[in-house]
Parts: structure tokens; C-alpha cells; sequence
């Protein structure tokens, strides 16, 4: 892997200690007044949920993101806009990307979906891409976890090849935990092996829309 220490540290820290009964999108949550955020401490909620765009910004931000979900609409993509329109919800098919139950491979059809998306990370903290990997109930919990926990890492090495903002990605290994649909069909178990992936407004976004050049 072509990590340094410290993002190894970091990814390995925020994967193993997700509170996943916490995961739920609650988009109330304000967190913008705590100090010393670190988001790699965040739960998922919150680190999509964060920042808290300032009111004077959000037609700004909200237009700029508009703009974005049109395009990869246009793309093909499931595409969702969430949080006032701030945040956009991207679902990949895991069978997209890997073969089954394996992790140390992406496939043609996976780097076709994700090379759109490295456009994302050319500007550093212009945005912040939060990666949840999930799988289906064929596996038990712990071997679910260690899977998506082994894809999500071998995701952000994937990025960190393609990019040098790759401590803009943040990782989280959901395991089977949080199904969208029943897993009693193929269907549904193919629905529930996914890769979400939110892209957030980041800092040097909210500095461009404080000074009206976004």
C-alpha cells in the first residue's frame, strides 16, 4: 500500500470504532459550535452533517452542489441531494467495483464509476468525501465487518494513486448492519452491498463563498 503512517493510523482509528448504532442521517444535528472538531473523530452522521454552512453562504453552496448533482446525474449516477441541498448522496452497486467477497481488485466497471469522482478531490478541502462501504447478511457480522472494512481501506488506497488530497476522503465500514431492503431476495442483497459516498462542502468551498468567488 502507498500510504504514510499517519493516514494508515487514521483509517485504521476511525473504521474499528464507528458507533454503529449511531448511524443514522438525523440532518437537525449541530455541531458547528463545538470546539476542536476533528472529523476523523466524527460518527458518520456527523462528519456528513459538518460543517454547518453560515446562513449568508447556503444559496451559494446549495447552487454550486446543484450544479454538481445535475452533472453526474446526467452521468448515470444514484444521486441524491440531502442536507438543504448542501450534500450529495452518491450509491455505487458494490458488485460494481469488486468481485464477490473479495477486496484487493477493482474491476474496469468500478474505475469507470469512480474516475468522475476524482474531480472532487483536486482542490484541497474544497470538498470533503465520505466513503461508507456495506454488505448483505450472506456473510456474519464480524466477517461483514472485516470485509467492508478491507474494501473501504483499499478504496482510499485506490484514490490516494489518483490524487494527492486523499486525507479529504474519510472512511467508515458499515459491515451488514444497515440493510436498505430485505436480504431474503437477490435482489435485495445486491441492493444492500453498496458504496455510499457523500460529498460535503470543505473549507476552502465555505472560503470561496465567504468571498463570493464559489
Amino acid at each position: 500500500m502507498i500510504f504514510n503512517q499517519y493516514v494508515i493510523w487514521c483509517i485504521n482509528f476511525v473504521v474499528l470504532l464507528i458507533p454503529h448504532e449511531s448511524f443514522a442521517l438525523d440532518l437537525t444535528i449541530d455541531i458547528d459550535s463545538i470546539d476542536g472538531i476533528d472529523v476523523w473523530d466524527l460518527a458518520i452522521e456527523e462528519n456528513v452533517n459538518y460543517p454547518i454552512v453560515p446562513q449568508q453562504m447556503q444559496s451559494q453552496i446549495s447552487q454550486h452542489i446543484k450544479t454538481q448533482y445535475e452533472y453526474l446525474k446526467s452521468k448515470g449516477y444514484s444521486i441524491k441531494l440531502i442536507r438543504n441541498n448542501e450534500v450529495l448522496m452518491i450509491t455505487i452497486p458494490i458488485d460494481s467495483l469488486f468481485r464477490t467477497n473479495m477486496y484487493n481488485y477493482i474491476k474496469k466497471s468500478g474505475e469507470e464509476c469512480l474516475c468522475p469522482l476524482i474531480q472532487y478531490l483536486k482542490i484541497k478541502e474544497m470538498y470533503r468525501m465520505i466513503l461508507a462501504v456495506h454488505h448483505d447478511d450472506t456473510l456474519n457480522s464480524e466477517n461483514a465487518d472485516i470485509l467492508t472494512y478491507e474494501r473501504v481501506l483499499y478504496l482510499i488506497d485506490w484514490l490516494s494513486s489518483k490524487t494527492a488530497n486523499a486525507n479529504d476522503v474519510i472512511p467508515y465500514s458499515m459491515g451488514n448492519a444497515y440493510p436498505i431492503t430485505s436480504d431474503k431476495s437477490s435482489y435485495g442483497r445486491e441492493k444492500n452491498r453498496r458504496l455510499e459516498i457523500f460529498i460535503v462542502p470543505g473549507k476552502t468551498m465555505l472560503e470561496l463563498a465567504d468571498e463570493k468567488k464559489l
